[in-house]
């Protein structure tokens, strides 16, 4: 029998793209079941085989979780790149959990976007 257990929270989660660039998520929603926890996003898609960083309480503060390839997130051990995380699954370094508080990613997003219509505009030229 397989345990379904679900947690939305209407939170940005940022992560990479496939070419390495700082990249907003939509909402999603915390999902478990027998195997463990994993993030859904609002579009159906999960991370795998990936860091994200989720503010799942709306606190304004992001956590960051590793995902592994099934897209399920780890706990309490060391991800394959050699970070810790702790039992909710959270990168901790000497037992502090890592955060990041949101609006720096809005800042980021903004100021990212800003430098590629710069360089788009040179090119362009």
């Amino acid at each position: 029998m397989a345990v379904s257990m679900s947690f939305t929270a209407f939170a940005d989660v940022w992560g990479l793209d496939e070419s390495g660039r700082w990249k907003r998520k939509s909402a999603g929603a915390w999902k478990q079941d027998a195997a463990g926890w994993w993030w859904q996003n609002e579009d159906g898609s999960y991370p795998a085989g990936v860091w994200e960083w989720i503010d799942g309480d709306e606190d304004g503060t992001a956590e960051c979780y590793y995902f592994n390839a099934a897209g399920y997130m780890l706990a309490n051990t060391t991800t394959p790149d050699g970070y810790t995380v702790n039992a909710d699954g959270a990168w901790v370094e000497n037992g502090e959990v890592q955060s990041r508080w949101v609006e720096f990613f809005e800042l980021l997003d903004q100021a990212l976007q800003e430098l590629q219509e710069d360089i788009d505009k040179k090119y362009e030229e």
